[in-house]
């Protein structure tokens, strides 16, 4: 993707080690700031869909919400409100449209747009530009910790990347395009170094953490308790497909709707996606009434909501009377009487060795799930490997 398809640009400024070749933090503005923040205010879906797309760095998978995505994208009649899912709508999506440099190009329809004046620009007029006030500058590390600009904080950074003279460091200012964005998300999400991948292009490491079965948080008032069969691999253990009924069919394709920052708070921040968590709980540090707009728009961030649809009540996704296999990888899968057939044969597993295996899905699971779609691309067999009296298994 050429960076003269728009021409938009955002500087950021940038101290390199010239030892190591690697950034050791940057300084930005609002607009740059206000860019990178809106990442949290994109539903997953949306994200599945963007980091597919063509740019100076190559299409990349998030976890098992890539397959999730496509499967949706296959169905036709087995849910009818496919394009809520494909397509959701982001609940900021008024204010990060104004930003300079916006890749979410998601356009509201019958569904997702609850109020015409959204899109009215007279009332654009009267909505906050974006999340922090344009008088603040930040330090961002290179692995998305933000931090009010100050002299202290810049020396304590040199001081401990071993910087002993000012010869070792060099100071440049780059232009941030809109293209550049769309790396910047793919490497948001899969690197620990993030700005020395993005701009000193180096080779990332874009493997996925092991996932770690610890707790999570209950942050939101999420609901769920349904009973799934789980059809496994005795011999390994691992989950091969669950079929359950309308709740948790229509509770991991809700995964596509929730909004980054959303998933961030539900999970209590415990992931280990990319830069995320820490960038997320750098966000919630920072004093709302100081740097933000106002303390709406950081709650935009740390606890952003799907946005409300123009229906009276969230739509059915699928019809109660279908029944789907969910893959391990989160593969939705109406069954018919070929699919359930075909399904271990294509898993390439002897019928012998399979086992059925009856589990409750209650909150906690339901969030390990979450974590473990994001974490991994194991997300059944990762997510409750607490239920399956098996020892944690890598992915």
């Amino acid at each position: 993707m050429a960076a003269t398809h728009t021409s938009e640009q955002v500087p950021l400024k940038l101290l390199i080690n010239n030892e190591t070749n690697s950034v050791i933090f940057a300084e930005a503005g609002k607009d740059f700031v206000d860019v990178l923040f809106s990442f949290l205010t994109f539903p997953i879906g949306t994200i599945a869909r963007l980091v597919r797309k063509e740019s100076d760095m190559k299409p990349v998978r998030v976890g098992c919400i890539s397959s999730l995505y496509e499967s949706v994208e296959s169905l036709d009649k087995e849910c009818p409100y496919k394009e809520l899912l494909v397509r959701p709508r982001n609940s900021s999506n008024h204010y990060c449209k104004r930003l300079k440099l916006n890749i979410d190009d998601t356009e509201p329809n019958l569904f997702n747009s609850p109020f015409a004046y959204y899109d009215c620009p007279k009332i654009y007029d009267n909505i906050c530009k974006g999340f922090v006030k344009a008088s603040e500058t930040f330090i961002i590390t290179n692995d998305l910790i933000f931090m009010p600009t100050s002299l202290d904080t810049a020396i304590d950074m040199l001081l401990n990347c071993g910087i002993k003279t000012i010869s070792s460091v060099q100071k440049v200012t780059v232009n941030v395009t809109k293209e550049k964005v769309l790396d910047l998300l793919k490497f948001f999400l899969l690197s620990k170094s993030t700005l020395t991948d993005l701009f000193l292009e180096k080779k990332p490491f874009l493997e996925w953490s092991c996932f770690s079965a610890c707790g999570v948080a209950n942050n939101s008032s999420m609901s769920i308790k349904t009973e799934v069969k789980l059809v496994m691999r005795e011999s390994d253990g691992r989950v091969l497909f669950a079929q359950g009924e309308q709740e948790f069919v229509e509770f991991i394709l809700s995964f596509l709707i929730l909004p980054l920052g959303k998933a961030a708070c539900m999970l209590g921040g415990n992931s280990s996606l990319g830069c995320v968590v820490g960038m997320y709980k750098s966000i919630v540090d920072l004093d709302e009434n100081k740097y933000f707009m106002s303390e709406e728009m950081k709650n935009r961030l740390v606890n952003a909501e799907v946005a409300p649809l123009f229906l009276s009540r969230s739509p059915s996704y699928v019809p109660g009377t279908t029944i789907f296999n969910i893959t391990d990888e989160l593969l939705v899968v109406p069954v018919s009487q070929n699919s359930t057939v075909s399904l271990p044969i294509n898993l390439k597993t002897p019928l012998n060795d399979l086992k059925e295996k009856i589990v409750t899905i209650g909150v906690k699971e339901g969030l390990s799930i979450l974590k473990a779609s994001l974490t991994s691309k194991s997300a059944l067999t990762n997510g409750l490997s607490h239920l399956l009296n098996e020892t944690e298994l890598e992915k």
